[in-house]
């Protein structure tokens, strides 16, 4: 079984051998929408095999896990912008809802926590007087 990505459509294609031409053809038996990571129905997939199922479940596994790892490294790489963004926003006086407050609270709890875990210390407070910011 071979999963191929056209028009951003899923396709199954199954290799059938051709003793005429002592090749194997290629033979679409199914296809379903390319952003979905679920399984689809079964009346989508009834024409593949049992073996064929798990080589589906499998790779859309492996492309939702391929998935998740993206979205953390973006989140991970533009953190800091999105607090400064977020700070400048609550500086200005934009309204917050509670569930808002609470998931910012919650977050920042949970960062400061997988920092820790990870090794990364918090770096020292940078001291800047007066006098040096006027000059």
């Amino acid at each position: 079984m071979q999963f191929r990505v056209q028009a951003r459509k899923l396709q199954f294609i199954r290799s059938v051998y051709n003793k005429e031409t002592k090749r194997c053809d290629q033979k679409l038996v199914g296809s379903m929408s390319a952003d979905s990571n679920q399984m689809p129905s079964d009346d989508q997939i009834e024409m593949l095999t049992d073996s064929e199922r798990e080589a589906l479940a499998v790779y859309l596994k492996n492309k939702a896990q391929k998935a998740l790892a993206a979205i953390q490294s973006i989140g991970a790489e533009y953190i800091g912008e999105n607090l400064i963004l977020a700070t400048n926003g609550i500086l200005a006086g934009e309204p917050l809802s509670e569930q808002q407050v609470s998931a910012i609270w919650d977050g920042l709890a949970k960062l400061t926590k997988a920092l820790k875990k990870a090794g990364y210390p918090k770096p020292a407070k940078r001291i800047t007087s007066t006098k040096s910011a006027h000059l």
